[in-house]
């Protein structure tokens, strides 16, 4: 009985593992928070340059007095180029244009948009950008699917959107012409 005390007592006594078994614990916590900062990081980029594509196709149909749909399918496509290296297959802009009538009403001018695209709702545009009437509105509409590099029930995919609103710069509205 006395050599199983001792032999429990050297065991006890014995940090020689101790480090590496801490390590074995440890590893999988930093890893996982080592990805989910990663990930957060490009979620986070890809955040910004949703939002910058979504700004710069809507100013560019806002500086024009009118456009045609070669020349938007063009203006949409600066957007890729604007999300590379991220790819954008599933990217999808949706363009519109929304004036307010004699009635005081919101009223769907044109709209134009990528492959994919759902129907437009105006929607609440908001206060103060159509106050008269004849006052118009550019709408840019981006969304973006999002899926991490490992998709799991933990980290799974989202859409990153935005909206944007901007007056037409050369006067009333832009204008759509179909040639």
């Amino acid at each position: 009985m006395r050599e199983l005390w001792k032999t429990i007592e050297q065991i006890w006594r014995d940090v020689r593992g101790v480090s590496a078994i801490e390590f074995a614990l440890i590893l999988p916590v930093g890893l996982v928070m080592l990805y989910g900062a990663a990930e957060s990081g490009y979620a986070l980029l890809l955040d910004r340059k949703v939002t910058s594509a979504t700004q710069s196709v809507g100013d560019i149909v806002a500086q024009q007095s009118s456009v045609t749909p070669n020349q938007l399918t063009d203006i949409l496509n600066i957007a890729n180029n604007i999300l590379r290296p991220y790819p954008t297959d599933n990217l999808v802009i949706t363009l519109a244009s929304v004036s307010q009538n004699a009635d005081g009403n919101q009223v769907q001018d044109w709209v134009f948009s990528t492959p994919g695209a759902n129907a437009l709702t105006i929607g609440n545009i908001p206060q103060g950008l159509l106050n008269a009437t004849g006052d118009s509105v550019i709408i840019a509409i981006t969304s973006y699917p999002y899926a991490p590099n490992l998709s799991t029930d933990l980290f799974s995919g989202f859409t990153i959107t935005d909206r944007a609103y901007l007056r037409p710069r050369t006067g009333g509205q832009v204008a759509l012409n179909q040639n």
